[in-house]
């Protein structure tokens, strides 16, 4: 199931289904954020929830909401940065306490900013349509760049490969070279051809200074010149081959790849 709604990690399609129920028909979920601690610091996968009318925190496979509230009952909202986490919170309108109702880490801090810009947003009177606008804009941003290094991702959403396992790296490459594994071979022997007959022509041309030409061996010369041209020829004819076994090879490599994207 492919979520109608903004998210900032890959769910499985019960748990998109799982945050979509909280939504209602007038009302649907926008976009939710994930985090992987809750308001008490206890690790537990804890969703936040924004709609067109109101904001709502619960758990990731919990079938209860753990606060609810329309943004016309918020008095104020923002996120407030701690060493090592962050809170969303917010004071509703004739309370005197701040509630922390959402706890998160510094790799979603710049959403979860947006996602306070778009509720304060929505207060100030903004349209529902310009708020979203903004929000798509944080979220292929964010989504972009990997939250761990930093580096900028192939493609949004995808796994960073600086990030990923090594194990786990060369296990997928081996698994798209498998197929083209003997071409390889192939083109590794050529190239051990073509480095050894790359090291024939200065032992022949020191033997033609040292020896022929002093000696003027006529047919000495002939020869050696003969087998500069044949090595030559038969190396740069064995480099055309390898060059040409390892662009098909690349081809097929690639659009392995691509099928597997």
């Amino acid at each position: 199931m492919e979520a109608n709604f903004l998210l900032n990690r890959h769910l499985s399609d019960n748990q998109i289904a799982h945050i979509s129920s909280f939504g209602s028909e007038d009302a649907p979920i926008i976009f939710s954020l994930i985090s992987d601690i809750d308001a008490d610091g206890k690790y537990c996968e804890t969703v936040i929830g924004f709609t067109s009318r109101e904001l709502l925190v619960f758990p990731l496979e919990g079938e209860t909401e753990i606060y609810r509230i329309a943004y016309e009952n918020i008095e104020t909202i923002y996120a407030k940065r701690m060493y090592g986490n962050a809170f969303i919170r917010v004071k509703e309108k004739g309370q005197e306490k701040t509630l922390n109702i959402f706890r998160y880490t510094f790799g979603i801090a710049a959403l979860c900013d947006s996602a306070v810009m778009f509720v304060n947003g929505l207060i100030e009177g903004q349209t529902v349509e310009s708020q979203i606008e903004m929000i798509t804009t944080a979220f292929e941003k964010q989504l972009s760049v990997c939250p761990r290094c930093g580096r900028t991702l192939s493609s949004p959403g995808v796994k960073c490969i600086n990030c990923e396992s090594k194990g786990r790296i060369v296990k997928k490459l081996i698994t798209y070279l498998k197929p083209v594994i003997w071409g390889l071979i192939f083109s590794v022997i050529l190239s051990i051809g073509t480095t050894i007959l790359r090291l024939v022509p200065p032992y022949l041309t020191a033997s033609l200074v040292d020896s022929v030409l002093p000696e003027r061996d006529w047919n000495q010369l002939v020869t050696v010149g003969i087998w500069l041209v044949v090595l030559s020829t038969v190396r740069y004819t064995l480099g055309i081959i390898r060059a040409y076994i390892l662009r098909k090879n690349r081809d097929r490599v690639v659009g392995r790849i691509a099928g597997a994207v």
